[in-house]
């Protein structure tokens, strides 16, 4: 869809923030057509740019945050690098927060009813729940390592 399209779709209406967005690569799939005019995936989002500042776990509330909200998440929206957003997505993903989806080759995800929840946690609670997730996962590594040594 040309940014025309994409504004009217996601009710924009200032074409300069949509550009920004693009020259910054926050919103994926993006190409150049035959006529160099934009294209933008048909089932593009919306970048979550409303967030505040992340510390420690947080930054795993404000995904789930946005994917609730229907917005998509890239690495440079948070200055971390590949590898830690696609770390972050699979734990969300394995923790039952948020499922993937395939669309126009793209992957985006959604959050879960678990993960609506997750995201009235408070900053206590949502260390207290990951603490307790890694501590799990932990427990049972070691669980099965000595079953396997004795």
């Amino acid at each position: 869809m040309t940014i025309e399209e994409f504004m009217v779709k996601e009710d924009i209406r200032n074409k300069k923030i949509v550009l920004e967005w693009i020259k910054k690569k926050y919103i994926p799939g993006v190409i150049y057509n035959e006529k160099d005019e934009i294209i933008i995936p048909n089932n593009a989002r919306i970048p979550y740019t409303e967030r505040g500042k992340c510390k420690g776990y947080s930054i795993y509330k404000s995904f789930v945050k946005a994917y609730y909200k229907g917005k998509n998440v890239v690495p440079a929206l948070y200055n971390i690098t590949d590898e830690k957003f696609k770390s972050i997505n699979t734990q969300l993903e394995e923790w039952g927060l948020v499922q993937k989806e395939k669309l126009d080759g793209l992957i985006y995800y959604n959050a879960t009813p678990k993960g609506a929840e997750f995201i009235s946690f408070t900053n206590t609670q949502v260390n207290k729940f990951i603490q307790q997730v890694i501590c799990s996962a932990s427990q049972g590594i070691t669980n099965a390592c000595f079953d396997k040594i004795a």
